[in-house]
């Protein structure tokens, strides 16, 4: 990936530092592996922007080789205009940013198989080697996710949300999503809760990232073009770097 692309993350916060000489951002990653689930296909569409963004990341900082599980599209109640967004968002970021696709999931399509790949990831854990599941949406997935684990791994398995009521407490429609923040933390994971994301870097005026608009890097335009708020707002990220 261009350097330029470590410009935008780097002006909007998500990056403490860029080496001088390299074309890769140092970043103080823990260790592990690392887990996403996003939904974006109903309520909010923050997501539009922070599912591709999230990928992007990955790729400019050299961790993508460390994402080993990414869902999307995660709520029960399926909007179908805010679904085409999030394939639109999640296939344009697997092509551009060459994420491997045998570890990507549309929950609309392929539910099973979701938790199928989680549950074998998870179960690689260990004290040395954690899973870092980065939770952007309502908490019936990751709660359906990290069921299907075996016990014994679970506390090698650390879940990341920002403290959002929609995204820990959401459980809408009563059918089928029926679990919150809490109901992950009683299955025996560690819980880690940062301050909500909406009203940080995460989500900031337009105006702050226009010059992405006229960036001769491609993938800059197009993660501008991403977002259809009033503010570009690409809040889920911001639980990548915590």
């Amino acid at each position: 990936m261009e350097t330029g692309v470590l410009r935008v993350l780097f002006c909007m916060g998500l990056l403490s530092c860029v080496a001088a000489n390299s074309s890769r951002a140092q970043v103080n990653f823990p260790g592990g592996r690392v887990a996403i689930s996003h939904d974006g296909n109903n309520y909010d569409k923050d997501d539009y922007v922070a599912a591709p963004m999230n990928l992007a990341l990955l790729e400019a900082t050299g961790f993508k080789s460390k994402l080993v599980h990414y869902d999307h599209s995660s709520h029960l109640a399926n909007k179908p205009k805010m679904y085409a967004e999030m394939l639109e968002s999640v296939n344009g970021a697997v092509e551009r940013f060459e994420i491997d696709p045998s570890i990507v999931f549309d929950i609309q399509t392929a539910q099973d198989e979701a938790i199928a790949n989680f549950k074998a990831q998870a179960e690689k854990s260990s004290a040395d080697d954690p899973l870092w599941f980065l939770c952007a949406g309502p908490m019936e997935m990751p709660w359906r996710c990290i069921n299907a684990v075996d016990p014994a791994y679970r506390p090698f398995i650390y879940c990341v949300s920002h403290s959002s009521p929609f995204n820990e407490e959401h459980t809408k429609p009563a059918v089928g999503m029926t679990h919150t923040w809490d109901d992950l933390g009683a299955l025996g994971v560690n819980l880690i809760r940062i301050k909500n994301q909406n009203k940080t870097e995460w989500n900031t005026a337009q105006t702050n990232v226009e010059w992405m608009l006229d960036s001769a890097n491609p993938d800059l335009r197009w993660l501008y073009s991403r977002n259809v708020k009033k503010t570009y707002d690409s809040s889920d990220t911001g639980k990548m770097l915590r």
